[in-house]
């Protein structure tokens, strides 16, 4: 038998040279695409950040925006001092401004039919009178007999409250001093004349001037919304407090650098207060976010205008 030859490879390993010569084409190439690889991300994330920025001016703008739309709702503004829609608070020194919007969440108002001092605790808020007692009984409204059915009016804010969880934040208002505070309404008495303050002492004086030989506004009791907007410099947070409640604050979006507001009038001109409810053309809001990324400061603003549509209830 033959036996079988085993051939060896003549494949040869590579050369030491040419191992160099390899790893240096290759590093060359690596050196001149890593950078632009590198370049790419950073473009990427600072595009990214830049979109998302806008995307949160964008968010903030419509929500403010939303509540410029509504504000004024049900707040009549003919035949006297009323609680006005939206107010401005104008920043010092180009410091950013503060927006205030209200709207009333009830057809139903109450009227207060009592004086209430400040400083006082008293809790029980007469919204109905029983007799003729002066000067109550020259009004109209402040009628009433505990043996009487619940009125309508007052029967809509209990089922109100009801609904929403027992306890309303709403609004006393005097339009005689055009003063106001808020309160918790959180029950009723069974007279059907009083509606019940849950506690704390009162800010301003409330009623009308006994001695006054001519009739005044009554107070009144509204279920009222309000938001206030301003810009927590501090942490560069655009804020909302809710019926000026603190503890009810949600914080809108970070990032903001600048919350500017004017009121656009029908002659076309700019105030930074609003001076007439059914001369207004609209509301414009300026906001600017600043942001670093990548070492690059990134940097948006956004303006728009916004109408209250309920203006027009009042023309």
């Amino acid at each position: 038998m033959k036996s079988r030859q085993y051939l060896r490879s003549s494949t040869s390993g590579l050369t030491l040279i040419e191992l160099l010569i390899a790893l240096g084409i290759s590093s060359l190439i690596i050196g001149l695409v890593l950078p632009l690889l590198l370049g790419h991300q950073r473009l990427v994330k600072v595009d990214q950040a830049r979109t998302s920025v806008y995307q949160n001016l964008r968010s903030a703008m419509e929500l403010v925006g939303t509540d410029v739309r509504i504000a004024g709702e049900r707040l009549e503004q003919r035949g006297g001092p009323n609680i006005f829609p939206i107010e401005i608070i104008a920043g010092e020194e180009g410091e950013p401004d503060e927006l205030i919007l209200r709207r009333n969440l009830l057809d139903y108002t109450l009227p207060v039919c009592d004086n209430i001092n400040a400083g006082s605790s008293e809790n029980n808020i007469n919204v109905r009178q029983v007799g003729n007692n002066p000067p109550w009984n020259s009004y109209g409204e402040c009628q009433g007999h505990p043996n009487q059915e619940v009125p309508p009016e007052l029967l809509r804010w209990r089922e109100y409250r009801d609904n929403h969880g027992g306890e309303v934040r709403v609004y006393i208002y005097d339009p005689n001093n055009q003063q106001g505070e808020f309160f918790v309404y959180d029950h009723d008495d069974q007279s059907n004349i009083q509606v019940h303050r849950e506690s704390g002492s009162w800010e301003n004086d409330y009623g009308v001037d006994n001695n006054s030989s001519s009739p005044q506004n009554l107070p009144r009791l509204y279920v009222l919304e309000e938001k206030r907007y301003r810009l927590n410099t501090q942490n560069n947070i655009l804020e909302m407090i809710v019926n000026g409640n603190e503890d009810d604050k949600d914080k809108i979006v970070g990032g903001i650098t600048d919350f500017q507001v004017r009121a656009i009038m029908d002659d076309g001109s700019e105030q930074e207060t609003v001076s007439s409810w059914r001369s207004l053309k609209a509301i414009q809001i300026y906001i600017e976010s600043v942001s670093e990324v990548q070492n690059e400061t990134v940097e948006r603003n956004l303006v728009s205008r916004f109408f209250p549509r309920n203006i027009l209830s009042d023309r």
